[in-house]
């Protein structure tokens, strides 16, 4: 078996000779031009060969590479890991013929209005929404929304210009300051935001965590720390998120084996449809399964789809893990200057893992989406009251600390 994958990440993320480690067959892995060397400095077996691209974002580029490849290596899967290369990977498994992900199911995964449009038709419930090909689609759309709505690219992830409108002033601004054809309107939620992660595998959900927001994607443009926290299984929308979790994946065009991520409003108890994600979802949500349960979702499914065996142990080792205890994590926030120093430990044994992303020297103007941030940390409580409060603490203490000028 002979594997291309299609990897806007860099070495720590995906660390492939470590996820596939007694794979025997060829690995050849098109990377973006930066990443590179974290692939050639780590990986020293000789079944994997990189190719760097200059311009990750010229498909001709990538897509012509990957089939004058094929001709030479025959490739059995495609592997990709990021919410924008999803599509190039359908497109190329559809015109390979490579089984997979085909480009319509990451469609349905990644542009919003296509999603939205194929959960609606399975009577799960979502935000009006419309798709802005042109002014007049807008101007419909308020005029029979109202304000607020919420303006967003199409085929965005991470909250990147994700803006919400409240007046008519704000959208002359907006519209002033971006391209918004083939963005998404949608009616605004005044609910809280949940999200449930996890994997399926042989089509089968194996494992999905249904976790609350305490601080939205949103809030992080205003200079607020994107956070999150486990529900306990006591919680009254635990079961009640992962029925629905189950239903709206039954309603998709989906692969045999993908990581999902699953965003839900919830007001006065009603559930309604976000958006889903056939991908791992950010922050830290993948350590912090690993941390509970031993479980890296992304490496299990890529080991699955190499043909390799996988952990099969799934409901004995979450029932091994302390069901008592909650795991939560916070992308700390920057603020405006240059960072001059961070700490390197950190005081509270109830931080079990700590990352920094932000180099010494980095200069911070704001913050455009939910998953830019100087640091993360994942945190551990046997109560919910207390997770908020720790996630909190530390989060507060690290931007004290932290020193910029």
């Amino acid at each position: 078996m002979n594997i291309l994958v299609l990897n806007s990440s860099n070495y720590y993320f995906t660390p492939l000779n470590v996820w596939l480690k007694d794979f025997t067959g060829n690995v050849i892995c098109l990377t973006p031009k930066g990443h590179l060397n974290s692939y050639q400095e780590n990986i020293k077996e000789k079944n994997y060969k990189f190719i760097s691209i200059e311009n990750w974002h010229d498909y001709w580029e990538v897509e012509n590479l990957a089939c004058a490849l094929h001709k030479k290596y025959k490739f059995d899967k495609i592997l990709s890991f990021r919410e924008f290369d999803l599509k190039r990977a359908g497109d190329l498994r559809d015109l390979l013929n490579i089984a997979g992900q085909s480009k319509h199911s990451a469609q349905c995964f990644r542009d919003k209005d296509v999603m939205k449009e194929t959960v609606r038709k399975q009577g799960i419930k979502t935000p009006d929404f419309q798709l802005l090909e042109s002014y007049s689609d807008l101007y419909s759309f308020i005029e029979n929304i109202g304000f607020p709505i919420i303006i967003k690219p199409n085929d965005g992830a991470g909250s990147v210009n994700t803006n919400k409108v409240s007046n008519l002033q704000e959208l002359e601004t907006l519209i002033k300051q971006n391209n918004i054809l083939n963005y998404i309107a949608e009616e605004f939620i005044d609910g809280e935001m949940y999200h449930v992660d996890g994997m399926v595998l042989n089509k089968e959900i194996q494992l999905a965590i249904p976790s609350k927001y305490i601080n939205g994607c949103m809030e992080f443009k205003k200079g607020v720390s994107t956070a999150s926290m486990w529900l306990q299984k006591s919680d009254i929308l635990y079961q009640k998120l992962i029925e629905y979790t189950e239903e709206v994946i039954k309603s998709m065009p989906k692969p045999d084996n993908f990581t999902f991520h699953l965003e839900v409003f919830v007001k006065n108890n009603e559930l309604i449809f976000c958006e889903i994600a056939s991908r791992t979802g950010g922050g830290r949500i993948p350590e912090a399964i690993e941390k509970k349960y031993g479980i890296h979702i992304t490496k299990e499914v890529a080991r699955v789809e190499a043909g390799l065996s996988s952990l099969n142990n799934y409901d004995q080792l979450i029932s091994a893990s302390k069901n008592n205890e909650l795991l939560g994590w916070v992308l700390s926030c920057p603020k405006v200057g240059i960072l001059k120093s961070m700490p390197e430990k950190i005081p509270y044994e109830w931080v079990v893992d700590y990352h920094q992303f932000a180099k010494i020297g980095s200069q911070f103007t704001g913050s455009n989406s939910s998953v830019f941030s100087t640091a993360a940390f994942i945190c551990v409580a046997d109560n919910p009251k207390v997770l908020v409060e720790r996630i909190e603490l530390v989060d507060e203490w690290f931007k004290e600390i932290c020193e910029y000028e």
